[in-house]
Parts: C-alpha cells; sequence; structure tokens
C-alpha cells in the first residue's frame, strides 16, 4: 500500500479541527510543571458600561463578547466589579457586580471556583448589557473611573470601558467639538483639580466599540488620559479586549 504525504499546509489546517474546543468555563488543564511554577499574581478587574443614547445598539454584542472573553480569562485570586457609567456620580456609584475567584491549595477546588465565577460573570453579562433600556442622558465615564478606582489597591489591574469613549457630562462634553492637544491639555487639568485623575499606575486601560462623531479627538483624549493616570492604553477601538496581563 502507498501512502501518500499531505502538503504541509493542508497538514497544518487539519490539525486544530482534531483538537477538541474548550467547554464554556472549562478551566485549561493543569500539568505536573504547573504545580512548581509560582502563582500569577492576582488581578483586579473594573468594568463599566456606557448605557447612554451614544452608543451604537450594534455593539452591544461587541460588549457582550468582551465580558464573556474577561469571564474565560478568570483565575484564582482575581476579583470583578462591574458598574454602569451614565449617569453615574462619586456620590451614587454602585457596583452592579461583584465576583472573587476564591484561590485554594486543592486543585479541583480551585478549578471548581474558576468555573463558578466564570459562569457567574457570563449570566450577569445580559443584565449587564441589557438590550432596550432606557439609555441615560449622560456619559459621565470620568465620575465612574474615579469612583471605581480604590478597587485596584496595588496589585496588577485592568480597567475595560464598555464605551464609545464619548465623556457627555459637565466636566467634559467630547461629542460637542473636536479637541486639538491644547484642549485635551487643559480638560486634563480641569479634570485634576476637580479630583477626576485618580492614580491608575498598574492598570491596563481597554477602551471597547471606541466611537463618536470625533473619533480621533475622543481617542487623542483618552491616550492622554493614561498618559495622566499612570494608566497603560492596551486597547482602543472595535476589535474587543486586548492582552490580558
Amino acid at each position: 500500500m502507498r501512502f501518500h504525504r499531505l502538503p504541509l499546509v493542508l497538514a497544518i489546517a487539519i490539525v486544530p479541527a482534531l483538537v477538541p474546543a474548550r467547554a464554556a468555563c472549562e478551566p485549561p488543564r493543569s500539568s505536573l510543571a504547573d504545580a512548581f511554577r509560582p502563582a500569577p499574581a492576582p488581578r483586579t478587574f473594573v468594568v463599566l458600561v456606557d448605557h447612554s443614547a451614544s452608543v451604537d445598539p450594534a455593539d452591544r454584542a461587541l460588549h457582550l463578547a468582551a465580558l464573556e472573553a474577561l469571564a474565560e480569562a478568570l483565575r484564582p485570586g482575581d476579583r470583578v466589579l462591574a458598574a454602569h457609567a451614565g449617569e453615574t456620580t462619586r456620590a451614587n456609584f454602585r457596583p452592579a457586580f461583584v465576583r472573587a475567584v476564591a484561590s485554594d491549595d486543592r486543585r479541583l477546588v480551585r478549578e471548581a471556583n474558576e468555573r463558578a465565577a466564570c459562569l457567574a460573570l457570563r449570566r450577569a453579562a445580559p443584565t449587564l448589557v441589557p438590550a432596550g433600556a432606557r439609555p441615560a442622558r449622560r456619559t459621565q465615564l470620568l465620575e465612574a473611573i474615579a469612583a471605581a478606582a480604590p478597587a485596584f489597591g496595588r496589585g496588577p489591574g485592568v480597567l475595560v470601558l464598555l464605551s464609545d469613549g464619548v465623556e457627555e457630562s459637565p466636566h467634559l462634553d467630547l461629542a460637542r467639538a473636536p479637541l486639538d492637544a491644547t484642549d485635551v491639555a487643559a480638560a486634563l487639568a480641569r479634570a485634576r483639580a476637580e479630583g477626576l485623575l485618580p492614580r491608575l499606575v498598574g492598570v491596563d486601560l481597554h477602551v471597547v466599540g471606541a466611537g463618536g462623531q470625533h473619533y480621533a479627538s475622543v481617542e487623542r483624549f483618552w491616550r492622554a488620559y493614561a498618559r495622566a493616570t499612570g494608566a497603560r492604553l492596551v486597547a482602543y477601538g472595535r476589535l474587543g479586549l486586548g492582552p490580558l496581563p
């Protein structure tokens, strides 16, 4: 019997199909070597969901996908806090979802904790990103970030804005007109004076669903905001979450 070699490109294409996909919220398989590796540092995730009128309803699928990706990435020691950022102020800020992934020396218990936290966030996602909800009249992202910032503490953090990034508040209106570099510097100076530039050193910033009529201007502001707070802007646009620490 003669055996024919498959072309290399075809063989490579077939291999992924032979690997079964991991089920939703199924922790990755661990190996004996994992027991000797130091545990990764626990992370704090803060997710702020914009449900103002400026957000395109079609972005709901993008935001839900980001929440599902975050849920699948949770590991022991992580914490998640999610809240709406519409008319929220520092005075009335209330998380809509809070969950900690308990760690444990026993592998099966750790995996059960990961699975439970992942499922909890996936189940909460439709409520966090509701369909057909009454849109907020304002977008006070700066207030919501300042209110949630203490949750990060000193460990690594991830700030996820499920938003077009268009701040529309008494502090700043990014929908009214485009801002140049001078305007952005002045806006940040006002924000600092009003206590709206928290220290975000060690925090990765992801803006999922970025948009707005003045897209370049809005992006310019958030890049400057990240520099002013010490955050690292990892992802900005409409491609979902960027790499997580």
